[in-house]
This record gives C-alpha cells, sequence and structure tokens, in this order.
C-alpha cells in the first residue's frame, strides 16, 4: 500500500487504492477457485503446491517490473 501511495498522482489516491485492493481480492478468489479444483481434481498434496506456483510466477513479475521502473526513473529528467 506505500508504493501505491507514493506511485499513485496526487489526487487519485482512493482510485489508486480501490485498484489494488481489487486485484488482491481478485487474486485471492482466483488462488482458491484453483486450489479447490486441484484439490478435487488431483489431491489436496497438490493443492498445496499451487501458491508455490503463484508465487514462483509472480517473483520474475514483479522483479521485471521493478527493472523497467529504474530504467524509466533513471532516464527522467531531473
Amino acid at each position: 500500500m506505500t508504493l501505491v501511495q507514493h506511485r499513485t498522482p496526487e489526487g487519485r489516491l482512493n482510485e489508486g487504492m480501490t485498484l489494488a485492493v481489487t486485484g488482491l481480492l481478485g487474486g485471492t478468489a482466483a488462488g482458491s477457485a484453483a486450489g479447490g479444483w486441484v484439490a478435487e481434481q488431483v489431491s489436496a498434496t497438490a493443492a498445496c503446491g499451487v501458491p508455490v506456483a503463484a508465487a514462483a510466477s509472480a517473483l520474475p513479475l514483479s522483479l521485471t517490473a521493478a527493472h523497467h521502473s529504474r530504467r524509466a526513473n533513471s532516464r527522467a529528467p531531473h
């Protein structure tokens, strides 16, 4: 939430927080649905791998986004 506060333009904080919370809740719902489906179709043990797989796919995405953000900020005029 601190990152959203720093990155959101002045006067748009409400919209930024709303989007962040919506993304969190949507991710939670999708993860629950995926975990439930895997538990029913495969096994409960395999369902424990769903959050691990989600974290493993989120890590490179966040690192890529952070890298692009740093590159964009370093090119911005001071």
